[in-house]
């Protein structure tokens, strides 16, 4: 006898009995059984779209790579997901909500939440400006021309500032096959096996000219 949990992801207590009749004497008993499932973490994972990061570093192939000095949209490019993120919810049935940390680092050049602007607000309205967002917290790096950005916030959020992201060449990377490392961690989430991270990779060229 094996008890599998459905669905996968699924903790907390299961009851079942088990009858068992003699065909003899027609004679029954009864066992009832309890199964405590206790919650284990399972580790995130990050999917990078291979085929937008060639779209957008040559331009949809007009040209060889990222122009120096040159800003580009990585939007779509980066997407988070963790399993028990998924299967959590708050008061309002929302999912994704539990915190992970995102960590990005490009090997030259800098990474931007959004196209920085010269305010943060206009007219009383936020005008897009990572500084004024709410919900994050940044542990390195302000999301604006950063090498290296580490911010905490929800799945959700992270995903939601994913499809902000810029990449800016300047002028001092000139030739250099660009790396851009993607750091996830859960923190933990709840359950046994501790935080857990996931780490990818994407790559790009940038031009001479």
């Amino acid at each position: 006898l094996a008890f599998t949990p459905y669905p996968a992801l699924f903790n907390g207590i299961v009851h079942f009995s088990v009858d068992v009749t003699a065909t003899a004497t027609g004679e029954q008993a009864r066992c009832d059984i309890g199964i405590i499932v206790h919650p284990v973490n399972s580790p995130p994972a990050i999917d990078i779209d291979t085929s937008r990061v060639r779209y957008a570093a040559t331009g949809g192939g007009a040209r060889a790579g990222v122009r120096p000095n040159e800003d580009i949209s990585l939007a779509g490019v980066i997407v988070l997901s963790d399993p028990d993120a998924e299967e959590s919810s708050d008061a309002f049935g929302s999912s994704g909500v539990d915190a992970a940390r995102l960590m990005l680092e490009v090997s030259c050049g800098t990474l931007s939440f959004g196209q920085p602007g010269a305010h943060d607000f206009v007219g009383g309205v936020q005008n897009g400006s990572i500084s004024a967002m709410e919900g994050l917290t940044f542990n390195q790096g302000d999301g604006v021309q950063d090498r290296f950005v580490d911010v905490t916030t929800s799945i959700n959020h992270l995903n939601v500032q994913l499809q902000r992201l810029y990449y800016h060449s300047g002028n001092l990377c000139r030739g250099e096959d660009i790396v851009l490392t993607v750091e996830l961690d859960d923190l933990g989430n709840f359950g046994a096996g501790g935080p857990l991270r996931a780490k990818r990779t994407a790559h790009w060229k940038i031009t001479e000219a």
